[in-house]
């Protein structure tokens, strides 16, 4: 059995006292969430996600360990933010790429913003099969890639209000 439980980010930590809400059956009041999600056993038959919400937009900016596949709305988060492949110099449009864990998830990477990005086809599968390697990854679509030489590029994201591709820099 699964069970989902939308709490925004601040809420989770303790910042403000909103209500988390169990879909399909309505609020749960901030603490009993908290609490819930801190004290569940790891042998429990029941599995909970957390799923971390924007408190303005309640966009979905999280879903944790529990999900390798990207919900839509992080997928269309990912792809208006990336603009186009994460590779440098690659200018693919993201609505054409893959949706990439940065760390993978078989090695702990989770299924969010700081650690999801959009890779073309062939650069996603350079990274997965030929030594290209992100090393930084962060919420804003920054992200810093090493070559199998050992050489470092760093890919920031493009301004979205219209100023351009994305820009990479060799260090």
């Amino acid at each position: 059995m699964n069970l989902d439980v939308v709490i925004d980010l601040a809420t989770l930590l303790g910042l403000r006292d909103d209500p988390a809400t169990l879909p399909g059956s309505g609020p749960i009041a901030a603490d009993e969430a908290r609490d819930l999600l801190a004290t569940l056993p790891p042998d429990a038959a029941l599995t909970i996600r957390r799923l971390v919400a924007d408190p303005i937009t309640g966009h979905l900016l999280d879903a944790g360990r529990t999900r390798y596949r990207i919900p839509d709305p992080l997928r269309a988060f990912i792809t208006a933010r990336d603009h186009a492949c994460r590779f440098p110099g690659c200018a693919r449009r993201a609505d054409r790429c893959e949706i990439d864990h940065a760390q993978p998830w078989d090695d702990h990477g989770t299924t969010s913003r700081g650690n999801l990005g959009a890779l073309c086809t062939r650069h996603h599968q350079l990274k997965t099969h030929a030594g290209w390697q992100i090393t930084t990854s962060t919420d804003d679509g920054t992200c810093t890639w090493q070559s199998p030489m050992g050489r470092t590029y760093h890919h920031h994201p493009p301004d979205i209000r219209g100023s351009g591709p994305p820009t990479d820099d060799s260090g």
